[in-house]
C-alpha cells in the first residue's frame, strides 16, 4: 500500500541501485546553486535507491535534503512529494509517529494544490501507518477519505484497495458484517478489471470473513470459486491456503473424509512453490 514518489525521470528505472546512488551522487556534488530543482530531483533519486537496498537512514537523509530544497525554491509540490517519502522512510523503520508527523504536513499541501492523486498516496500511507499502531478508528478515516476520492475520480484499481483495506480493518477488529460489505464490493471491480489474482485474494478473504462468522457453506462457496483460479495461475501456495479453509469448513459439517481429502491435496500443494512469488505478495490474509 504504502508508496513514495519521483520527482522526475527516475535513473533508477535504468541502473541497478548500487551504481544509481553512485551516479546520482556524482551529478548532486557537481550540480549548480541556480539548479536547484535538479539537485532536488537528484537528491530524491538517491533517496529512493537508498530505499531499495533497505539503507533507510541514508534515504531519510537524501529526503530531508530534498525537502529543505524544494521549501527554499518554495515548490509545493515536491514539498509534499518529500514529506511523503519521509514519512515512507520512517515507516519502513517502525518509527510509526515520525511518519505520521510527515504525513500529516503534506496532506494539507497536497489539498490546498489540489493534486487528488498524491492526497490519495498521503491518505493510504497514514491508514496503513494508523493500522500498524493499532489505531482503527483513525486507519478507518483515512481509508474511508481514500475510497471517496477513488469514487470521484473514477479510478477503479484504487477504488478496489480502498475497499480492501476498509475490509481488512473491519476484519481486524473482527466486525466481520462490516468486513464483508466491504470486500463484496471488491469482487466485481476485480472481475471487470480481468485481474484474476485481485479476484482470486477478494474470494478468499470474502471467505475468511464467512469462516469467522461460522457459515461453512458460504466459506465452501467462496474458496471453491478461488481454486480453480490459483490453479490457473500456477499459485501454489494460494492454492494451499483455500484447501486450507476448504477442509476447515468440512470439518465444521462433520464431512470427515472430504475434509482429509482437502488435507491431503494440501500437504501436496505446499510442498511445492509457486516460481517467482514471495509469501507477502500471496495476500492469503491479509495484506493492506
Amino acid at each position: 500500500m504504502q508508496s513514495f514518489r519521483a520527482l522526475g525521470c527516475c535513473i533508477l528505472l535504468l541502473t541497478p541501485c548500487v551504481v544509481a546512488v553512485g551516479v546520482s551522487a556524482k551529478v548532486a556534488t557537481a550540480a549548480s546553486p541556480a539548479d536547484r530543482r535538479g539537485e532536488a530531483t537528484t537528491l530524491n533519486n538517491m533517496g529512493q535507491a537508498y530505499l531499495r537496498q533497505k539503507r533507510y537512514q541514508e534515504a531519510l537523509r537524501s529526503f530531508q535534503q530534498t525537502l529543505a530544497i524544494e521549501r527554499a525554491i518554495k515548490y509545493r509540490q515536491g514539498e509534499a512529494d518529500a514529506l511523503n517519502n519521509i514519512g515512507v522512510a520512517y515507516l519502513r523503520q517502525r518509527r510509526y509517529q515520525e511518519a505520521l508527523r510527515s504525513y500529516e504536513q503534506a496532506l494539507p499541501i497536497e489539498r490546498a494544490i489540489k493534486d487528488r492523486q498524491d492526497e490519495v498516496t498521503t491518505l493510504n500511507n497514514m491508514g496503513e501507518t494508523y493500522y500498524k499502531l493499532s489505531r482503527s478508528k483513525e486507519a478507518l478515516r483515512s481509508f474511508q477519505q481514500t475510497l471517496i476520492i477513488e469514487r470521484a475520480i473514477k479510478d477503479r484499481r484504487g477504488e478496489a484497495r480502498a475497499l480492501n483495506n476498509i475490509g481488512e480493518t473491519y476484519y481486524n477488529l473482527s466486525r466481520h458484517k462490516e468486513a464483508l460489505r466491504y470486500l463484496q464490493l471488491v469482487l466485481p471491480i476485480q472481475r471487470e478489471l480481468k485481474n484474476r489474482r485481485g479476484e482470486a485474494d477478494a474470494l478468499n478473504n470474502i471467505g475468511q470473513d464467512y469462516y469467522e462468522l461460522g457459515r461453512s457453506q458460504e466459506v465452501l462457496r467462496y474458496f471453491q470459486l478461488a481454486l480453480p483460479i490459483h490453479r490457473a495461475l500456477k499459485d501454489r501456495e494460494g492454492e494451499a491456503h483455500t484447501l486450507d479453509y476448504i477442509g476447515l469448513a468440512y470439518l465444521r459439517q462433520s464431512r470427515y473424509q472430504i475434509a482429509l481429502l482437502s488435507a491431503s491435496i494440501d500437504h501436496a500443494a505446499r510442498n511445492q512453490k509457486s516460481p517467482g512469488r514471495s509469501v507477502r505478495s500471496q495476500q492469503h490474509r491479509r495484506n493492506l
